[in-house]
């Protein structure tokens, strides 16, 4: 706390301490699970972040470009080889626009990260035959900068 001042939120729930830091809106967040100790002190146990990404282009207005069997067409990757899915690049090629997405960071065990890509496309008014919503999800691969 000393360092990055007083959160945007925090609640004590059992032994765990949950804050928020929140950036301008939603999609700049930190969070952060704090385990008590035996000692009455806390260690950091969990810990997470929700970023804007320049990777993807969004548009507000976002019309809906999928149907049923493009989404069917999707590979999906499995955790212990991500590879065999489906790739951001490929998927760009064909929708350069979403009407969202972000990137999570979070711990998975000490010293290693997991970098996820969330990309979103919705279109509630969508015309017939057309998706009204479409939400992926990309893991990287081993080298970390592949989704």
């Amino acid at each position: 706390m000393k360092t990055y001042c007083k959160p945007s939120d925090a609640q004590m729930s059992g032994d765990d301490l949950n804050m928020t830091y929140s950036g301008k809106d939603y999609s700049e967040s930190v969070y952060l699970t704090f385990k008590k100790q035996y000692d009455g002190t806390f260690i950091l146990s969990h810990a997470s972040g929700n970023f804007p990404t320049d990777a993807v282009q969004t548009d507000d207005s976002y019309k809906s470009d999928w149907t049923k069997e493009q989404f069917d067409a999707l590979n999906k990757g499995d955790y212990s080889n991500p590879s065999n899915g489906t790739k951001l690049e490929g998927i760009l090629k064909d929708y350069p626009k979403a009407s969202d997405a972000d990137y999570t960071i979070s711990i998975v065990r000490e010293d290693e990260f997991k970098k996820e890509l969330t990309v979103f496309y919705n279109d509630f008014k969508s015309e017939d035959g057309k998706l009204k919503t479409v939400y992926l999800l990309f893991d990287t691969t081993e080298d970390g900068d592949t989704f």
